[in-house]
C-alpha cells in the first residue's frame, strides 16, 4: 500500500469572518487587556486591525479575530 500525506484542512485553522466580533474600546482598556478578555494575542489583535502601534482610543471599534463578543452585565 502506498502511504499518502493528508492535506491540511486550512478551513479549520483560519478563522471564518463569522467567527470575528467587534469590541468598542472603553476607558482603561489596553490591547493586552482586550486580548486577554477575548482569548487572543496582542499580535493577532494588531494584525486584525492593521495597527502598527499599541495606541488605541476610547470609542474605537476593534475587530476581535476568531473571538466571541464579550458580554457585559450593565
Amino acid at each position: 500500500m502506498k502511504a499518502t500525506a493528508s492535506k491540511p484542512n486550512y478551513a479549520s485553522v483560519m478563522p471564518r469572518p463569522s467567527e470575528q466580533s467587534e469590541y468598542k474600546v472603553r476607558r482603561g482598556d489596553s490591547l493586552w487587556t482586550i486580548a486577554r478578555k477575548h482569548g487572543v494575542t496582542v499580535t493577532e489583535l494588531k494584525r486584525a486591525n492593521n495597527l502598527s502601534t499599541s495606541t488605541i482610543r476610547v470609542g474605537q471599534t476593534l475587530t476581535i479575530p476568531g473571538g466571541s463578543e464579550e458580554r457585559h452585565a450593565e
